[in-house]
């Protein structure tokens, strides 16, 4: 006879206030967030404007924070998305057989700590839509164990398809989908096999092609995902080293251009299997340390209900996506926060099966779709304007430096990062007095004390032959300044110094931006092993190679004399690059690099 020790209530009440506990008790605090940069790569796509930055992020999370800026709704976009989160974990428990009020309350329990798993840090909007399109197809997983038909697996590819719009971490899952799929005979005919996995595999490449076709313009070749974000991480995962790496990673590994990163990748890991093993027991193990205990429910979760079969797609992406961050990508605390979503999902789900479920799932089968249909009908829409702005990119990047130059146009926009960027532009080209009343204006509409604005604006100052000393110590003094746009002020200290400050003061004033760029631009988030050490101090040895990134912008828009003249004093005390003197050499005989 079988008896049940606990009710499904007072399961649900006792796994609830353990996980209340957990994440009231263990909230992350590994790592101190990072101020990232915003890249303006909203801003370059939406208004079309030329560079290869463009693509280094896939356009959902840039665009969306584009937008919220331009229409002032910055503070909801993250309680939204976690409010949206909460609705489909309500749907997945409902496809589970749960009742409206038990999904309620553990969708109401998410939200109170989404924190938990959810940290207030600079990306975390990347992170919540990473974690939507996953749970999107978490619940389209369960209906596709259902009724293993072709409508679910498009569903399913179409869901990858708009996980790709934010990250590519699911760019292997359709072949481990297929090979299940087939192990456990449901691709019995060949017919089966095509159909399933034109869906799962084409149609997520299909929605890829508007990306394809915008970077094959700007790079001259088509590149699937993020261009060389995704090719640095496994770079530095086959080197063996734990966690990610900010800086010149490419130069660093050694990998020829034109080389395969897949096929290095690989190599590395049949010539030193024992490293990259070690390794990647150290992220697993990192991963786990980030969050003991919601690991300890969750895997439970898994372990002791056995009568769940929503739970095998639960796992299959959870093993999946720890899978990937500990054997291909190095590890980062914000990387797991859709595996730990996963976890609290487990946890709420298992009671279900633990005891006698809180209601019978042939109705929610019926009801739970239309929500989940929703949802995913709403983030296509989403995913349509962003391949729209990718396919419309080439042809308006191309007619950008005529609207940029119409006043018209710019007064229309409203867009101080706009008319900031075209004082840019009229600086490079020698009309310094239009530069200067546009960056001026520009610093006058700018509503977002925004760092792009306020350095186009010293620019200017700067091209005019003032001191920025002052307004600079001022901006970098008065408000919280991301770290990459502060390394960028404090680079444009240094040209402006080069002019004015006597060698021993200027060699100081580089000395002490060397040691800002070692804590937050060019740095390793773990040094341990013998490995990570010999990259750090390889890393570091390559520190002048981060004012490529910067001071030819800043050069360019001084006359070529001043320019090789700041060349010579940043030369003197070791503070330039070859880089940087061919690109002052070609001014000063009047070519552009």
């Amino acid at each position: 006879m079988n008896r049940t020790f606990l009710s499904a209530r007072a399961a649900a009440l006792l796994w609830g206030g353990t996980a209340l506990l957990l994440f009231l008790a263990w909230l992350p605090g590994p790592e101190i967030p990072q101020l990232y940069p915003r890249l303006h790569i909203g801003e370059l796509l939406y208004y079309g404007v030329p560079g290869t930055l463009v693509s280094r992020y896939m356009p959902f999370e840039p665009l969306l924070r584009f937008l919220a800026d331009k229409f002032s709704f910055t503070p909801l976009v993250d309680p939204a998305l976690e409010l949206v989160l909460c609705g489909l974990l309500f749907v997945f428990l409902r496809l589970c057989g749960a009742g409206r009020r038990y999904a309620a309350f553990w969708a109401a329990l998410g939200l109170l700590c989404g924190k938990a798993f959810f940290p207030g840090m600079d990306f975390n909007t990347e992170q919540l839509l990473v974690a939507l399109p996953l749970l999107c197809l978490l619940c389209v997983l369960v209906l596709r164990q259902r009724d293993f038909s072709p409508k679910y697996s498009v569903l399913a590819g179409l869901c990858i398809g708009l996980s790709f719009m934010a990250r590519s971490q699911l760019f292997l899952f359709p072949f481990l989908l297929l090979a299940l799929d087939w192990l456990a005979g449901r691709l019995k005919t060949p017919r089966a096999l095509l159909v399933h996995g034109a869906a799962l595999v084409l149609v997520p490449l299909a929605m890829q092609i508007p990306w394809l076709y915008m970077t094959n313009a700007v790079h001259g070749k088509p590149v699937l995902f993020e261009y060389e974000r995704m090719d640095t991480n496994i770079m530095v995962s086959g080197l063996g080293i734990v966690m990610t790496v900010d800086g010149p990673t490419t130069a660093l590994a050694g990998i020829k251009s034109g080389d395969s990163v897949i096929a290095w990748f690989l190599r590395q890991h049949l010539e030193h299997p024992v490293r990259q093993a070690r390794a990647a027991m150290e992220r697993l193990w990192l991963a786990f340390s980030w969050q003991p205990l919601l690991w300890i429910l969750g895997l439970a979760a898994f372990a002791f209900v056995r009568r769940g079969p929503p739970l095998v797609p639960l796992g299959l992406l959870l093993l999946y996506h720890a899978a990937v961050y500990t054997l291909i990508m190095p590890a980062e605390v914000r990387y797991f926060a859709p595996a730990w979503l996963l976890l609290f999902t487990a946890i709420a789900a298992a009671p279900l099966y633990a005891g006698r479920a809180a209601s019978s799932p042939e109705g929610a089968r019926v009801s739970a779709p239309r929500p989940l249909a929703a949802y995913i009908a709403v983030l296509s829409a989403c995913a349509a304007v962003c391949m729209a702005l990718c396919a419309a990119y080439p042809s308006r990047a191309a007619g950008y430096s005529i609207r940029i130059a119409d006043s018209a146009y710019l007064e229309s926009s409203g867009s101080s990062w706009l008319m900031a960027d075209a004082a840019l532009r009229e600086l490079n080209a020698g009309n310094v007095e239009r530069g200067k009343d546009l960056s001026r204006r520009a610093m006058l509409g700018d509503r977002d004390n925004s760092a792009f604005v306020r350095r186009a604006y010293l620019l200017s100052l700067l091209a005019s032959g003032r001191d920025i000393h002052t307004p600079l110590d001022r901006l970098l003094s008065g408000s919280l300044v991301p770290d990459y746009d502060r390394f960028e002020l404090l680079a444009l200290g240094l040209v402006a110094a080069a002019e004015t400050e006597p060698s021993a003061k200027l060699a100081k004033r580089w000395e002490s931006l060397q040691l800002f760029m070692r804590g937050n631009v060019m740095f390793m988030r773990r040094v341990r092993t013998p490995q990570e050490q010999a990259f750090l101090k390889l890393l570091w040895s390559k520190e002048t190679s981060a004012l490529s990134w910067t001071l030819p912008d800043y050069l360019a828009v001084l006359p070529p004399s001043r320019a090789m003249n700041i060349v010579a004093a940043l030369e003197a005390v070791g503070a330039s690059t070859p880089e940087i003197s061919y690109f002052a050499r070609v001014r000063r005989y009047g070519g552009r690099p």
